[in-house]
């Protein structure tokens, strides 16, 4: 796949500013039953893995998800991490959606950034890492949205979605 089509925008990756495939994994399904299964009450409309077809030979790789939006223009809702992934969430076009790099709280951790234009991304990644690498994006409805003011508590349903494995 070269890019993937969201209700709020189209998103591909690029490795060493070259446009590369990339495999997209589904697991919407699998982040909803996993949050069912903790009886956790948040709805999710997609929830992505996008798994880069890389270059044979590089040496060190700088490797963006990128869009057809300007990201740092967005409204930015809060921060999406844990020692499996290192993102950010935003708010655009009734939507609110997240964005992170895996990264695995040891090898990777020192790869995993923001670009330039605040989407995550991964920079100057040796070769021996090829095989780990990956993106995350989830998103849902902006009115499905549970903010602490509506309900007096944080929705995490986008960060759950993050925890997902291909």
């Amino acid at each position: 796949m070269r890019k993937l089509c969201t209700p709020f925008g189209k998103f591909w990756l690029t490795a060493d500013d070259s446009l590369v495939d990339f495999t997209l994994v589904d697991v919407t399904k699998t982040a909803i039953a996993d949050m069912q299964k903790q009886d956790l009450a948040y709805n999710l409309e997609k929830a992505y893995i996008l798994v880069p077809h890389l270059p044979e030979n590089f040496i060190e790789l700088t490797l963006q998800l990128c869009a057809n939006f300007e990201v740092c223009s967005q409204e930015p809702i809060d921060v999406v991490s844990d020692e499996y992934f290192c993102g950010e969430m935003w708010a655009r076009k009734n939507y609110v959606f997240a964005a992170a790099v895996r990264v695995d709280n040891g090898e990777l951790d020192e790869y995993g950034t923001a670009s330039e234009i605040e989407l995550p991304s991964y920079y100057k990644v040796p070769a021996k890492f090829r095989d780990k690498l990956s993106f995350k994006l989830a998103y849902k409805q902006l009115d499905d949205f549970l903010t602490v003011e509506k309900s007096k508590f944080c929705d995490l349903s986008l960060d759950f979605a993050m925890n997902m494995t291909n």
